[in-house]
């Protein structure tokens, strides 16, 4: 299987970032042929928006929020993750412990049905989740961390499975061979499936809780009835994973006729990022469909599902020097020029206070996002955080500021 500082005073900045329209693709039309379907592809406002085709509607309910080292939830995901490897080599023990391959056969079999009970069980905290911030009762903060657990879950997952699929190697009585190969294509999807919530988000977010200092800590989630995206940024890269529940079905279990026509489909409603492609790679198994492609901003990595024949996940991770930003907001204050540019609500945003006099940025000035999330600039002068909404607030703290400035951006549609 693939194993894929000065005098303080404030600068606040009122912001309003541009917003994608349009762009969650409905599951409704999708029954019949993969040529007759009529999903319409939204034309972006900026070039970033061609990497990405799932997203949540601005209005949605939406939080933001800082995250950092957790030993006590480092240590679980260290357990979670020996436990995985333990219970993978307990699953061969127990198949090849079977004096028949009629034995052999039961025990895989049994292994298969725990492994697909929680991927059943993964899906069922995701939409809890996604309720619960879309309710306004869970803030990004813990939804980060229940991303953590999910992907690390998720990783267990794809362990356990790896072992079963070892397992299945040692199963020889040619009269079980035939039910062998079914457990292979079952097990192939289902790891697939659990490889989903493993996104690029999760993944640096579950890296900063287990103490990389080096993982920025800012975080956003959006969600609504509809799935939920949720980002964060590094120092270079912006990372954000979404997720649209209507677009996966998981009951009728329809398959694309081939990876040309699912190919085919994800070029149609990714264009741009297969135009222009520096490299891409792709597999199909069962009902799932997965393809990567790395392009001029980044990679965008997109799993479809062959019943809706649309993209159910999507996982992005753009480099942010390549994407094109435009300027929101600016002004000059106490010998400072301070700036931000931005791309679009949910899009990444960068703060940049320049000392006027000397063209160099100012390092360590305190930048506040909505009174909920403090990070500050580097050498260069610069911040870089995630827009949370259609308006925002951005306070900029430096030895010389002294004024308050309130900035309005129209939207642009």
């Amino acid at each position: 299987m693939r194993n894929r500082a000065f005098a303080v005073a404030l600068l606040g900045l009122v912001v309003v970032a541009g917003v994608a329209t349009g762009m969650v693709l409905a599951g409704t039309d999708a029954a019949a042929s993969t040529h007759e379907r009529n999903v319409s592809v939204p034309v972006a406002p900026f070039d970033f928006h061609s990497s990405e085709r799932l997203a949540i509607d601005p209005d949605a309910s939406r939080s933001i929020g800082q995250m950092s080292v957790d030993p006590i939830v480092a240590t679980s995901i260290e357990f979670t993750r020996l436990a995985s490897e333990y219970e993978a080599n307990r699953a061969q023990q127990r198949i090849a412990a079977g004096d028949t391959g009629s034995e052999q056969v039961e025990a895989a079999s049994e292994e298969l049905d725990r492994l697909q009970a929680e991927l059943d069980e993964l899906y069922a905290t995701e939409a809890a989740a996604q309720e619960a911030v879309s309710a306004g009762e869970m803030d990004a903060r813990t939804f980060a961390y229940r991303a953590t657990q999910m992907h690390t879950t998720a990783a267990a997952i794809e362990t356990r499975a790896n072992g079963l699929w070892t397992g299945l190697g040692t199963i020889r009585a040619a009269d079980n061979q035939s039910e062998v190969n079914v457990m292979r294509g079952q097990l192939r999807q289902l790891d697939m499936d659990a490889e989903t919530f493993r996104g690029a988000a999760s993944g640096s977010v579950a890296a900063r809780i287990a103490g990389d200092p080096s993982v920025p800590g800012y975080v956003r989630v959006a969600s609504n009835e509809d799935g939920y995206e949720f980002a964060t940024v590094t120092d270079d890269t912006y990372e954000r994973q979404a997720f649209i529940a209507q677009n996966r079905d998981r009951e009728t279990a329809e398959r694309f006729d081939s990876s040309e026509e699912a190919l085919a489909v994800s070029s149609e409603l990714y264009p741009w990022i297969w135009e222009e492609s520096i490299g891409a790679e792709s597999d199909m198994s069962g009902e799932l469909f997965w393809n990567s492609v790395q392009h001029p901003h980044g990679v965008t990595v997109t799993y479809f599902d062959g019943s809706t024949k649309l993209p159910f996940r999507e996982s992005l991770a753009l480099n942010l020097v390549n994407v094109p930003t435009v300027e929101a907001a600016s002004e000059s204050v106490a010998g400072a020029e301070i700036s931000v540019d931005r791309t679009y609500v949910g899009g990444p945003a960068t703060v940049s206070v320049v000392e006027v006099e000397t063209g160099s940025g100012v390092d360590e000035a305190t930048v506040v996002i909505d009174d909920t999330v403090s990070i500050e600039t580097g050498s260069d002068g610069q911040a870089t955080f995630i827009a949370p909404g259609p308006e925002f607030d951005v306070n900029v703290r430096t030895d010389n500021a002294d004024t308050n400035l309130s900035v309005t951006v129209p939207i642009e549609r």
